[in-house]
């Protein structure tokens, strides 16, 4: 009948309506996920950009960091051949300067053998001098009285 035919349409188009609003709602609900989803994933890409920037920026701070490494390592390595060079420049003044020392302690060996002969030398003439105006003064006491004033003085 008619009436059963139309019952059984109602009944499947309000089970149907039922199934679309089902649908609606989980269409809905999709939706706000994907646009959760969306929004996740907008503030993991921002996350992820921001990451890569700061590795970009680590990556040259690091390659920075290498080359003033690098730099300071050259200036070590001259600063050590300079002291090298410098310890060797020391050593030979010190030599030469030892060199000068010892020919100056000769020297003062030298002098003081000189000084002692001359000390002698200086001795014997004064003891000679003194020998000399005794035996003056001597020869002149035994001189005879007798001879005028002008030979005496």
């Amino acid at each position: 009948s008619l009436e059963e035919v139309n019952a059984e349409l109602k009944s499947e188009l309000d089970d149907r309506s039922l199934e679309l609003a089902a649908s609606k709602k989980e269409l809905e609900y999709e939706k706000k996920r994907n646009a959760d989803r969306i929004k996740q994933y907008a503030v993991l890409k921002l996350s992820n950009d921001a990451l890569k920037e700061e590795a970009e920026r680590s990556k040259k701070e690091i390659a920075a960091l290498g080359d003033e490494l690098s730099k300071s390592a050259d200036t070590i390595s001259s600063l050590e051949e300079m002291v090298q060079t410098i310890a060797g420049e020391q050593k030979v003044e010190i030599a030469k300067l030892k060199e000068q020392l010892s020919a100056c302690e000769q020297r003062v060996t030298v002098l003081r053998k000189e000084k002692v002969t001359t000390l002698v030398q200086l001795a014997n003439a004064e003891q000679k001098i003194l020998e000399e105006r005794t035996l003056r003064k001597s020869e002149l006491s035994v001189l005879p009285e007798d001879r005028g004033e002008h030979e005496r003085y």
